[in-house]
């Protein structure tokens, strides 16, 4: 199942532990090196509710797979909005 907006909306910036989750996703799924820079570039935020149940299972799929810490994940090559 996606997601698909039906209107986007423009100036948003994604959800650090959401952009994190992709970003796993396509590394542990083999995607190619413009793939991955694509979703690099994509802006992000801190999420200003810590206790969203999206964020809090993200974290512990993040977590499963060795991400403990979802902002240095995406800081290796990139940094927030």
């Amino acid at each position: 199942m996606t997601y698909i907006a039906p209107e986007p909306v423009s100036g948003l910036a994604a959800f650090d532990w959401y952009l994190a989750l992709v970003l796993a996703g396509a590394q542990l799924h083999g995607f190619d090196r413009e793939a991955i820079a694509e979703f690099r570039a994509v802006p992000w935020q801190a999420d200003p509710t810590p206790d969203r149940p999206g964020r809090v299972a993200a974290l512990s799929a993040l977590a499963a797979h060795g991400i403990t810490d979802p902002v240095a994940f995406l800081q290796q090559d990139h940094h927030p909005v």
